[in-house]
């Protein structure tokens, strides 16, 4: 036992002696350590920064407006009307002089636009979704007066001046009857009036008649372009082509990056951005205009003319759509479109009441057997069954229907052969 605990001793006093010759710092002697290794650079102290670029009218061309809850500040911008782009200039709005936009932007009254009623608007969020915690941090409305076009875009540099800014923005509207947004109705809208209602304000935004372009630009170019985002439209219809424009996807960094270091330079591509998304919003609105009405030499293709001809019967103009159809027929068409053009002009003859027409095209259109398509055959054997009181005529051609039709198919098979029954106990078998 006794040389069991000199060894001990000794180890004690071993590893005693190595710790003295070997010093393990205790926790104050290790944070001095790591302080004197820290980077000889410093952040710049937050007085300093906003010494330096609190004034972002020194970057970007505006003006600080005060109000209750703080300064807010509106970037100006104005734009000669005779100004071009690619071509396209902004004086070609008021060329237009029927009530053909508010038709497509379903307003509750067919008018004529007044384009200088109407307001242009656009937002920067500080994301993509509809959640209440999204905010509109610049709102960029775009106008025309004294043959200048106009951008105001109203920025908050802290979140607590929200309801300063909206309130700017209330006041701003208040002059005019119309606005005009891409993809506003389902986006920009409901965020600024969820803003509105979450700072217990009233919404500017209810007495306004509403054209959202992306759905008149869906009806019109979804089958000219790839997708109708309003990037796409520029570079296709427009021509435009931005250059070093900052992605939408991007906006939010470079925002929260300013409130970080309120660097100015970081939200100045924000501020073009939204900008050139206005300059955008008026030059779409022209080109839908002339598009439909086939004044651009552009809007005269194959798929523009389709898509022009199915808004005119969509909104009750069928003669129009009929004359388009009937057109287009005499040019050289893929099979698949030569189909669908029959159909189309069937249907509609249909609604004028023109059965003889409408069972000419039926029958051309069954003549070209891909794709198949069930619509000719319905529709010729309800017009054999119930107008002409042809049966057997009815019969065949619903008996041609199950033919082709693919196996798949089951929920309409079992129509055709309930309709096929019924037929034969009209015939007696």
């Amino acid at each position: 036992m006794a040389d069991l605990n000199r060894q001990l001793r000794n180890f004690i006093e071993r590893i005693r002696k190595e710790n003295e010759e070997k010093h393990i710092p205790n926790l104050k002697e290790k944070l001095q350590r790591l302080y004197s290794k820290s980077t000889p650079v410093k952040f710049m102290p937050e007085e300093e920064v906003v010494r330096n670029y609190k004034n972002i009218s020194n970057f970007i061309n505006g003006e600080w407006v005060n109000t209750e809850h703080g300064d807010i500040f509106i970037a100006k911008k104005s734009i000669p009307i005779h100004t071009e782009y690619a071509g396209k200039s902004l004086k070609a709005i008021f060329q237009i002089n029927d009530d053909w936009l508010s038709r497509l932007g379903n307003f509750k009254e067919r008018k004529v636009i007044d384009f200088t009623q109407t307001v242009f608007l656009d937002t920067e969020t500080t994301g993509l979704s509809l959640g209440t915690g999204t905010v509109a941090f610049i709102v960029g409305i775009g106008y025309f007066s004294e043959d200048k076009f106009f951008i105001d875009q109203y920025f908050i540099d802290n979140f607590n001046k929200e309801p300063g800014m909206l309130q700017l923005i209330s006041n701003s509207l208040e002059p005019f009857e119309n606005i005009i947004t891409f993809n506003g109705k389902a986006f920009d809208i409901p965020i600024l009036e969820s803003r509105f209602t979450i700072n217990m304000l009233k919404s500017p935004f209810q007495k306004l008649s509403h054209l959202d372009l992306l759905h008149p630009a869906r009806q019109l170019w979804n089958l000219e372009l790839e997708n109708c985002k309003l990037s796409t439209i520029e570079e296709r219809i427009l021509s435009i082509k931005r250059g070093n424009d900052l992605p939408g996807e991007e906006v939010p960094r470079f925002y929260f990056r300013y409130l970080h270091t309120s660097d100015p330079l970081e939200v100045k591509p924000i501020f073009q951005h939204n900008c050139q998304d206005i300059i955008s919003l008026a030059l779409t609105t022209i080109a839908l205009w002339q598009h439909f009405h086939n004044i651009d030499p552009l809007s005269d293709s194959k798929l523009i003319q389709k898509s022009r001809a199915k808004i005119l019967a969509k909104k009750g103009e069928i003669e129009k759509a009929i004359s388009i159809y009937e057109k287009s027929l005499s040019e050289e068409l893929p099979a698949y479109l030569e189909k669908e053009t029959y159909i189309k002009l069937g249907l509609l003859y249909k609604k004028t009441g023109n059965l003889k027409k409408m069972e000419a095209f039926f029958e051309k259109a069954i003549e070209i057997e891909i794709p198949f398509y069930l619509t000719p055959y319905v529709e010729l054997a309800k017009l054999y069954e119930h107008k002409v009181k042809d049966l057997q005529k009815a019969y065949e051609i619903i008996q041609e229907a199950l033919n082709k039709i693919s196996p798949h198919k089951v929920k309409e098979i079992a129509s055709l052969e309930h309709r096929l029954k019924r037929i034969k106990r009209k015939m007696g078998c």
